[in-house]
């Protein structure tokens, strides 16, 4: 084991000691001491997780096909805390529910039946970008959904397959061409140009849609990176890592001590966590480690200090009334990064 592996490792097991919350205690028994699913500490853990204050949310709001209503565009009618079910979803993963759990099979099942059509999503379609265009767009938010939960999931090949042709042809001979990647778009959809409004085919123009730099797209094609070619992987990162990434909208090229105290310091490390599982990732984080083990507190751990409510992602814990919660939250999502 690596001195910065054992470093991680006795950083869980010192927050373990202290008996944090379930969620803290199955994302670092599984995900950092990488105990297996007979362990008894991670079942007991487990079999907790309801007594976590966001699981209770998820489950009493999560609605009886599996959904929070609508999938990627809010309702705001509807009087509940979890607004979209893609948000149930990436709540659900952070706060280490898995695939046995009962909320994460039945948003599995609601999101399987969307992908093979026997399922019709609850989302509107915007105005001037055609039916066609937001089918491939929400199915796209689908699968990435699916990829949080189970990246290795059959149904997923054909939506990896579809977007790595759109994200190969954008780069010929491993060289971004924007012009490319719009006609990618439309050839490979079958969509037509004439169906999007004056004010689409603008931000088309202005690099503000078709775009592939976003966040849905980054994730579903890392959950199968290993198919991509190595020279293409490359290429896409370096573009995605000088551009950044759409929807989450801070430059990963950022002092992250500039960030502190913002809402774009938890979209930054967001970023961080959606680029991992790129191979690229290893030869561009070596500075951010460093950052990261120098700014931790007198104690070893992490505290970046306090968050919104509504910033849903860095809560793990049920309430952050008390500091040590706060602290095993953001010394969580740091090691988890690390690791």
């Amino acid at each position: 084991m690596s001195k910065g592996n054992r470093k991680i490792q006795n950083i869980a097991e010192r927050i373990l000691e202290d008996n944090p919350d379930p969620a803290i205690q199955v994302r670092l028994l599984r995900d950092i001491l990488g105990k297996n699913r007979n362990d008894a500490e991670l079942i007991e853990a487990e079999s907790r997780l309801n007594e976590n204050k966001w699981v209770q949310i998820l489950r009493n709001d999560q609605w009886e096909d599996g959904s929070w209503g609508r999938f990627h565009t809010e309702d705001t009618t509807l009087k509940q805390r979890v607004p979209t079910t893609e948000v149930g979803v990436s709540r659900s993963v952070n706060l280490g529910l898995n695939e046995t759990h009962p909320i994460i099979q039945k948003v599995t099942y609601y999101i399987v039946g969307i992908l093979n059509r026997s399922i019709k999503p609850r989302d509107v379609v915007p105005k001037g970008i055609g039916q066609s265009f937001w089918d491939h767009s929400i199915n796209k938010i689908v699968a990435a959904s699916l990829a949080e939960i189970n990246p290795n999931h059959p149904i997923l090949n054909d939506y990896f397959d579809l977007w790595a042709r759109i994200i190969q042809e954008s780069f010929p001979n491993n060289s971004y061409n924007a012009q490319n990647q719009i006609f990618a778009f439309l050839e490979i959809l079958k969509i037509n140009y004439d169906d999007f409004s004056t004010r689409f085919k603008k931000r088309i123009k202005e690099k503000k849609e078709l775009t592939i730099n976003n966040v849905y797209s980054v994730n579903l094609i890392g959950s199968q990176i290993y198919k991509l070619n190595p020279d293409l992987e490359k290429a896409f990162f370096r573009f995605i890592w000088n551009l950044g990434i759409g929807y989450l909208n801070v430059d990963l090229r950022s002092s992250p001590s500039d960030l502190i105290g913002t809402n774009s310091f938890t979209r930054w490390l967001r970023s961080l966590e959606v680029l991992k599982p790129y191979p690229s990732w290893r030869t561009n984080v070596e500075e951010i480690f460093e950052w990261f083990w120098d700014n931790q507190t007198k104690c070893g751990l992490w505290d970046f200090g306090k968050v919104p409510l509504t910033n849903r992602s860095i809560r793990l814990s049920s309430s952050w009334r008390k500091p040590d919660a706060r602290i095993h939250d953001w010394t969580t999502r740091i090691l988890l990064i690390l690791k």
